[in-house]
């Protein structure tokens, strides 16, 4: 037999390792932004609209010159700082303190005269001369009463009313249509303690007397009330 030839196989190919490839460059760019939070989300929200400011100046300025109608059973309430309230009159808008009172019966002047107020006559020239007009002012403060200023019928009286508050004492008529008047830093300066008497020495005023101070303007005609400053809110006297 022919001799067996040794047949060589070819040796199996050897297994090579994988090739580690490096990862994909990611794409440049910002980071993924996270969720945002509802905290977040509330706080950048857009604001609400604003409130209807005008609208709400509107209804106040009604409330301020719709007149109040009064009977003549209530004219003494007016000379309380209260009135309103006794009144029940509707809630005023800020500012508003003192009744500008239209009476074209006169009545109401009549009672304030004979009621004890302190009563201020727009047309008698000695009224409004600094001094006399001082020692108004000082002694409805000093006693707690109300202080009447009657305009009567004379539609430019406002000026001369608020001109010879002013020559009292500078910023002296602000302070009255605010209410101010009634505190010790404003009414002190007032007193001439050779000329006023011991009655009206700092250490004997009250403040639960003082806090009683009433203004009042009074006037016969709408047209007068119509210049009033603003603040005062319109009282009509029901015949």
């Amino acid at each position: 037999m022919p001799a067996a030839t040794a047949v060589k196989r070819s040796a199996s190919p050897k297994k090579t390792a994988p090739v580690a490839r490096k990862p994909a460059a990611k794409a440049a760019g910002k980071p993924a932004a996270k969720p945002a939070s509802a905290a977040a989300v509330a706080h950048n929200a857009a604001p609400p609209p604003p409130a209807p400011i005008v609208q709400l100046e509107q209804r106040a300025a009604d409330v301020s010159l719709a007149p109040i109608v009064v009977p003549l059973t209530g004219i003494a309430a007016l000379a309380h700082p209260d009135w309103a309230t006794r009144l029940n009159a509707p809630a005023a808008p800020t500012g508003a303190l003192w009744p500008m009172v239209v009476d074209e019966s006169s009545r109401a002047g009549v009672f304030f005269t004979y009621s004890g107020a302190n009563v201020v006559d727009s047309c008698n020239p000695n009224d409004l001369r600094p001094e006399p007009l001082r020692k108004v002012i000082l002694g409805a403060l000093r006693f707690g009463k109300a202080l009447v200023v009657d305009l009567r019928d004379v539609e430019g009286m406002w000026e001369f009313v608020e001109r010879a508050v002013e020559d009292v004492a500078k910023g002296l008529w602000s302070k009255l249509l605010c209410g101010e008047v009634r505190q010790q830093a404003v009414w002190e300066p007032l007193i001439r303690p050779d000329e006023d008497g011991p009655r009206y020495v700092p250490h004997e005023w009250t403040e639960s007397m003082t806090a009683d101070f009433t203004l009042v303007f009074l006037a016969k005609s709408p047209a007068v009330a119509a210049a009033a400053p603003a603040g005062l809110r319109r009282v009509h006297i029901r015949a």
